[in-house]
């Protein structure tokens, strides 16, 4: 929860290998949390044409993801991918002669406009050469101004998402130590739990994970982290949650 772990899911992942323009509008440069959207969620309520087309070659395609992004964000910020755009042409990394657009987040069906967060949350980059790609998605978040935060992501299907659920309600508070033992019980409750014993057996004894049963349900729960996040409900009321994650019980790179 402080500090960095050596399994902990970040941007920033491996040294920087390209630099953006000194005159590039400014944004933070600092180490994020890791964000991973199962290429499922990334796709979902997308205009048809548009899926066919990243469907067909995931990798000439970028998926821009603005934090908050849904129906509310998208009616706010009209302008948000011409906003984007103007941003990572800033950075001055493309190569002459590519063609850069970023593509507004069409719908597949009417998204219902009571729900803040539906989906489609991708607006779409294309055009992208090789290394303002590698930049994009080496440093993943980019915070240019409350209204201009987005996370560059690729189209990876076999990526599997750290995040396994947000815990709300009276008892979420700052404090380390309610931290501490809210992960406990969370972890104490899954070493018990035959479904979840059988789970973690059967999945890393595949990938010969070495160990009795319980220890592979210990193993499989190492990862386990619970964060403090301070968020808001529709009315702007504060609204803070726990967030658990993990890594995944898969062979995804950590």
């Amino acid at each position: 929860m402080h500090g960095r772990k050596p399994l902990d899911p970040t941007s920033q992942r491996g040294p920087e290998i390209h630099i953006p323009a000194v005159k590039c509008m400014t944004f933070t440069r600092a180490v994020f949390p890791r964000i991973v959207i199962p290429y499922t969620l990334l796709v979902q309520n997308l205009d048809a044409d548009i899926e066919t087309l990243i469907e067909a070659d995931p990798d000439a395609y970028i998926a821009i993801v603005p934090f908050g992004a849904g129906n509310k964000y998208f009616r706010d910020n009209p302008r948000a991918n011409a906003n984007i755009l103007a941003f990572i042409k800033s950075l001055e990394l493309h190569e002459e002669g590519d063609s850069l657009s970023v593509a507004k987040a069409l719908p597949r069906n009417k998204p219902n406009q009571k729900r803040e967060f539906e989906k489609p949350w991708t607006m779409i980059l294309s055009g992208a050469g090789k290394n303002l790609r590698d930049y994009l998605v080496w440093h993943q978040t980019f915070a240019v101004h409350p209204e201009l935060t987005f996370s560059a992501l690729p189209f990876d299907k076999d990526l599997q998402s750290w995040v396994i659920m947000n815990i709300s309600g009276d008892l979420v508070e700052k404090s380390r130590e309610a931290q501490v033992n809210a992960l406990g019980a969370i972890k104490h409750k899954l070493w018990r739990n035959p479904a979840f014993r059988s789970y973690a057996d059967r999945l890393l004894a595949a990938q010969n994970v070495a160990g009795s049963t319980s220890e592979r349900a210990c193993r499989a729960t190492k990862t386990f982290d619970v964060t403090y996040i301070e968020t808001q409900d529709s009315e702007g009321n504060p609204a803070p949650i726990w967030q658990l994650t993990g890594k995944p019980l898969t062979k995804d790179p950590i």
